[in-house]
């Protein structure tokens, strides 16, 4: 719908199309345009908002828009065993009582009041002090006040230099005074750092109010940036000699491979990992397998995701592979190459480099069909681990739930959790708890143990639950009438297991609107061939640290054809 207000002093549509918008404000218009609704936050959404505010700022004429809306409008039921739940449209009355549903959950909080992870990269859109490097190699950056009337005396700049997260400069500059609607240049006191391999220097800003006042609370960020320094950083896998020597055991189902401290069963008919043990202490419950499916969201059923893309859903489900193929067999390295033959929508091809040191890299190669069948919604794989390995770090966006279309709020930085607080709960439970742009991320137990993936050329996406993709898809869409199917975050309990997801990419979560749009274009994924690679590692954090394992240099990927 579009509210075209000509008698008014202002052109307000409705949620309209980002290109209409901007062509809007080409054409020199007389009246300025404000959006009555443009961002539709219902459930996990608000994706390629930092984008409308591209736009919006660089045209006088875009004033803004209103986000539908607030707040999630839940109100608190419970079931017969006293667990209390966010209920929602269909959940109250008789039967014939007409609903809309989770239409009621369309906010950038929860029913609460606390935030949706999407809020926080509304605040990064809103804030009112931007950031821009003129020359980070002398420390020179340009701070712009965005306020209208005020002085940014209520702030203070704090900013650190960090090397893969680790800090190793840090100043806070008080009394800031820049006028309202003025910048100025400031030089910060650092020196380059030597480079050095598999390291990564970011430049990290924030403005930190120094008082409580009508545009400040003391302690509070206000706004923040991060700048990755222009220093060379080799982030593929160095070539390195392995040590130690395989025996290995061969029949027509399993290659078992002994080191001394290891012990690895491939699994020839699944084309997967069946058994990894490192000092008799298993690793993981599933090996990986070919993903390309996602727990629905309401934007995802809005845009009729599951009727344009439902063969990528089956195509996750399979139980095995096409064929397996031992490519080499020596006593220090083990090629196998897994073929998944997926119909119309193409081919999915992995090869593992095992090597002797405990090591094992995965190529994948997604090579679809002729007949294009629709986007994808991820390009991955799917793996777990007994759940002892809870103890989560990550070298990536975080530490919040982001997405390729809405992460410019999530820094690049080292970030420590726990694989349950990954979870996020939303009122319908959907797809939740990704991080983009991952270099690393460690799964290990109370003790240390536990499993490493590093990215190579290419930076990884990624989560680690205690649920399974299946645990957040409703049956429907909650919709229609007095419906006993619909789900709630109580339908949703941990599993005895950490599901791990290590995707190439994820399909942008949209939010123009929850009913027909499509998440923009830049971020769906339409690319005949995907490619890329991981290396998984065992790690012992009470012998090495992560930053060690990190860094630490192994044999290259085979450039398999």
């Amino acid at each position: 719908a579009h509210l075209k207000w000509r008698n008014s002093d202002i052109y307000a549509p409705m949620y309209p199309n980002i290109k209409k918008v901007e062509k809007y404000a080409k054409s020199n218009p007389d009246k300025p345009l404000i959006m009555c609704e443009y961002a539709h936050a219902m459930g996990n959404s608000t994706g390629a908002f930092s984008d409308w505010w591209k736009l919006i700022e660089k045209y006088d004429a875009l004033q803004g828009g209103f986000i539908w809306d607030w707040a999630d409008q839940g109100l608190i039921k419970q079931t017969e065993e006293g667990e209390k739940y966010w209920a929602y449209g269909g959940d109250f009355g008789p039967k014939k009582v007409p609903s809309l549903g989770n239409f009621c959950l369309n906010g950038v909080v929860f029913p609460d009041r606390s935030p949706h992870p999407g809020l926080y990269e509304v605040k990064k859109a809103y804030q009112y002090a931007n950031f821009k490097a003129v020359d980070l190699n002398k420390g020179a950056v340009q701070l712009i006040n965005k306020f209208a009337f005020v002085d940014l005396s209520d702030f203070d700049l704090f900013w650190q230099l960090k090397a893969n997260g680790q800090t190793i400069k840090s100043e806070v500059t008080k009394g800031l005074s820049l006028a309202a609607g003025d910048s100025t240049l400031l030089s910060l006191d650092y020196q380059l750092p030597e480079t050095k391999a598999y390291t990564e220097y970011f430049l990290h800003l924030e403005l930190v109010g120094n008082k409580n006042s009508a545009v400040a609370s003391c302690g509070e960020v206000m706004a923040s940036e991060q700048f990755q320094l222009s220093i060379e950083h080799p982030i593929a896998i160095e070539r390195r000699e392995t040590e130690g020597k395989f025996e290995f055991v061969r029949n027509k189902k399993i290659l078992e491979l002994k080191t001394a401290n290891t012990q690895l069963n491939f699994d020839l008919k699944k084309g997967t990992i069946s058994s990894w043990k490192v000092n008799n202490k298993e690793l993981i419950k599933a090996g990986p397998m070919p993903n390309f499916w996602r727990a629905m969201t309401d934007n995802d059923y809005g845009n009729f995701l599951l009727l344009r893309a439902g063969n990528w859903k089956r195509a996750s489900y399979r139980k095995k592979a096409t064929r397996t193929k031992i490519t080499s067999l020596s006593k220090k390295h083990i090629s196998i190459k897994v073929v998944h033959q997926l119909g119309f929508n193409g081919r999915f091809v992995s090869y593992y480099d095992i090597l002797s040191n405990g090591r094992i890299t995965v190529h994948n190669k997604l090579v679809r069909g002729a007949i294009k069948m629709s986007e994808l919604p991820k390009v991955g794989l799917k793996m777990q681990l007994p759940k002892e390995f809870d103890q989560l770090q990550w070298f990536g966006r975080g530490p919040f739930e982001n997405y390729t279309d809405r992460n410019t709020a999530a820094d690049v930085d080292h970030y420590k959790s726990t694989v349950a607080d990954q979870y996020v709960p939303y009122v319908r439970p959907q797809e939740n708890g990704n991080k983009t742009d991952v270099r690393w991320l460690a799964l290990s137990n109370k003790e240390g143990l536990g499993l490493m993936v590093r990215a190579d050329t290419q930076m990884l996406s990624m989560s680690a639950l205690h649920h399974l993709t299946e645990d957040f898809q409703a049956k429907v869409r909650a919709l229609g009438w007095h419906n006993d199917k619909n789900m709630h975050t109580t339908d949703v309990k941990p599993r005895d297991l950490v599901a791990l997801n290590i995707d190439l990419i994820q399909q942008g979560l949209g939010g123009d609107d929850s009913w027909w749009r499509k998440p923009h274009k830049p971020y769906r994924l339409n690319k005949r061939v995907y490619e890329y690679s991981f290396e998984l590692m065992p790690i012992d954090l009470g012998k090495q640290s992560v930053h060690e394992y990190s860094t630490t240099p192994t044999m290259p990927i085979l450039m398999h054809k």
